[in-house]
Order: C-alpha cells, then structure tokens, then sequence
C-alpha cells in the first residue's frame, strides 16, 4: 500500500489514490505530499521463516 506525510505539516495519508499524481497534494495545507517507500526486507525474511515453520 502506498503512504505519503508532508514534510511541512506532518499529515500523514496511505491508499491506492496515491497512484494518482493529483491525490500528491496535502488537503491540510496544500503543499506536495513525499510519497513514503519503506521497503523492509529483514521483515520479510523473519516472515518467510517464520511461515515455512507452520508447514
């Protein structure tokens, strides 16, 4: 799922409306939202562990 906050408000929003350029604006104070990429592979690999354990 996509995230995004504004570096000058801090509103932070997440969903697929993301997608779409012109949902990259803050509706708090209309300054251009940073879309968040946190990718967590060592979450990934700890869940892949522990998913292959309940077989």
């Amino acid at each position: 799922m996509l995230e995004a906050r504004c570096p000058k408000c801090g509103y932070h929003c997440y969903g697929w409306a993301l997608v779409k350029p012109e949902e990259h604006i803050c509706p708090k104070c209309g300054s251009k939202l940073e879309l968040i990429h946190e990718h967590k592979p060592q979450t990934e690999k700890k869940q892949a562990s522990e998913n292959s354990n309940l077989r």
